[in-house]
């Protein structure tokens, strides 16, 4: 859990702990929590009653805080996840302290497989030099044997929550995108990398508005078999509502499916909800990934246009490339504004029409002025 996230659960709780039990229930329901892993913890935690108050006063310990690992000093817990935690560090040899993020391998899932998963990551990273791919600082293993990568700390937002936060107008998203795409094309095309995870948690929004993609965690290197060390031993991890129909099947991977995600996120982006889907999920299917909740908008037709085809459920039938993608949203959103001014000058002119129609006929209904006498 992360650091906001702990704070949220603190706070609630403290609240809910002074009304009676009995209301509890009804008081958690009305309280408008948008983020599942706080809810969850939250009634786990009501649940656990006995002891709870002392829980509350601080946050489980980490063994790790205030261990330095190589020249990193572990300074706090950024974030869980399934195979690893985050943890933000200084480090001295960079000669001023700077803020890093490292990345553990869990100590319960320290078998073969994903020990291997893990270096697999690590040399991925290796190979990504691009502004908007978070960079691979550093590697090593901690005193207790476990893989870890320093990399690039960055501070910002999932690209949904950012824009939710700041109401951001529909062009600002689609430049957003559109650096998302240029980072996965150059994984793509120079790299011959699948993501195969992308969604908003992983499409960070720095607060100058520039776009940070991370966790290569579960890419696959297309032609090189043996660098997707999970294939034939456990299926690489997924999160379902943004994977492409054929990794729901356990199909092989391409750079389509990678396509497929981002028209998952952009429909999440631009109309505040996730795209409906034409096959079935596993269930649970899980809620949007990032957090941010906003009332659904409608999209113009052009834009509704390309994003259909990122979506087409058969591979062949969606954009070739990243870059295509966000050529045609490009083209969706002009057309999309000269629209918009097309029906804005219609309207004008209706109006205007109506206008005159109007004149006339309060023209027409005036009597004739009297003859002049004589």
């Amino acid at each position: 859990m992360r650091p906001d996230q702990w704070r949220q659960v603190s706070d609630l709780l403290a609240s809910l702990l002074d009304c009676p039990a009995s209301e509890r229930a009804a008081r958690l329901a009305g309280a408008g929590i948008s983020d599942p892993v706080v809810r969850h913890e939250v009634r786990s935690l009501l649940e656990e009653r006995p002891g709870l108050n002392d829980f509350l006063e601080t946050p489980p310990a980490d063994p790790l805080v205030g261990v330095r690992l190589g020249s990193y000093l572990i300074t706090g817990l950024i974030a869980h996840g399934g195979m690893s935690t985050v943890y933000s560090a200084a480090s001295s040899d960079r000669g001023d302290n700077a803020q890093v993020a490292v990345k553990v391998l869990r100590t319960d899932r320290l078998d073969s497989t994903l020990c291997a998963r893990f270096e697999q990551e690590i040399w991925v990273l290796s190979r990504l030099e691009h502004s908007s791919i978070a960079r691979l600082l550093d590697c090593g293993r901690s005193p207790d044997g476990r893989p870890y990568l320093a990399m690039e700390y960055v501070e910002g937002e999932a690209i949904t929550r950012y824009c939710a936060q700041r109401q951001a107008p529909r062009e600002e998203r689609i430049r957003l995108f559109k650096e998302v795409c240029r980072a996965v094309h150059y994984a793509h095309e120079s790299q011959s990398l699948v993501h195969r995870d992308l969604k908003p948690s992983n499409v960070l929004v720095r607060a100058d508005g520039t776009v940070k993609l991370l966790d290569f965690g579960v890419a696959k290197l297309l032609g090189d078999g043996s660098r997707d060390v999970g294939s034939g031993i456990r299926p690489a991890p997924l999160t379902p509502p943004y994977a492409s129909p054929e990794q729901l099947r356990g199909e092989p991977v391409s750079f389509t499916s990678d396509i497929f995600s981002l028209g998952v996120t952009l429909h999440e982006l631009l109309t505040g909800r996730l795209p409906q889907r034409t096959g079935p999920l596993p269930e649970p299917v899980g809620a949007a990934d990032s957090g941010a909740h906003e009332a659904p908008r409608p999209l113009p037709r052009p834009i509704e246009t390309a994003l259909r085809r990122a979506l087409a459920p058969e591979p062949r039938a969606r954009y070739r490339t990243a870059v295509e993608f966000a050529e045609s949203l490009e083209r969706a959103a002009a057309a999309s504004r000269l629209g918009i001014a097309d029906a804005v000058k219609r309207g004008r002119a209706s109006l205007e029409r109506l206008r005159e129609r109007r004149r006339r006929s309060a023209s027409s209904a005036l009597p004739d002025p009297p003859a002049p006498p004589g």
